[in-house]
């Protein structure tokens, strides 16, 4: 599991403006945190959160990086495509399906 916070910096190398062993600055990793909200909001927007931003499950990590660098990508003059987003939101739609899937179905008694 992922805290929100802990995400800002994938979300500056994936805009490519972060190398691996450089320190992020407190307005980059503000807009990055502007962007990661903005993506939480927009699944929760598409009724797609079983989770909450203090626990993001690990394999939604590089769905949310991707739509908040789409999200902050002016903001950093950054060349990320539209259909990166596209991806995202299918993978988070597989994941919710699968465990859905997987949780055990309601049962009534007559």
């Amino acid at each position: 599991m992922a805290d929100i916070y802990n995400l800002t910096d994938k979300v500056l190398q994936r805009l490519g403006v972060l190398g691996a062993e450089e320190t992020s600055s407190d307005v980059d990793k503000d807009k990055a945190l502007e962007g990661l909200k903005a993506a939480h909001y927009a699944l929760s927007g598409e009724d797609l959160l079983r989770w909450t931003m203090s626990d993001i499950p690990d394999e939604m990590i590089d769905a949310y990086v991707s739509i908040a660098a789409f999200n902050v990508k002016n903001d950093f003059n950054a060349p990320v495509g539209a259909e990166i987003v596209g991806i995202a939101m299918k993978q988070v739609r597989n994941y919710v399906m699968a465990v859905k899937a997987d949780a055990p179905a309601p049962v009534e008694f007559f």
